[in-house]
């Protein structure tokens, strides 16, 4: 199980990053992508180390990680939940303006 498990976090790692490059170039289009990726990258190590901390002190004080836990899951279900509220993209696919060719 705990092999699956490194597999399957390695997957879902991978992924995160995938899809938030995606969602940044639909809203926020090409002129500001590059700040916008480093900030929201950041922000994520940052909840990153904030999360490791915070689930060892919850071992601390509660003597079990399940309240950490409980708490971290809690967070991933308020996220998906705001994320399904976000609007339609801003820039679609072929919005680019393109040169025009003769034949």
């Amino acid at each position: 199980a705990g092999i699956v498990s490194a597999m399957l976090l390695g997957l879902l790692l991978g992924a995160e990053f995938d899809v938030l490059a995606f969602l940044i170039k639909r809203y926020f289009g090409n002129v500001v992508y590059g700040k916008i990726y480093g900030v929201i990258f950041a922000v994520f190590y940052f909840g990153s180390g904030l999360g490791i901390a915070g689930l060892a002190m919850s071992r601390q004080i509660f003597g079990s990680y399940d309240t950490g836990l409980y708490l971290a899951a809690g967070v991933l279900l308020t996220c998906a939940v705001l994320v399904s509220f976000l609007p339609h993209y801003k820039f679609k696919v072929g919005t680019q303006p393109q040169l025009n060719a003769t034949v």
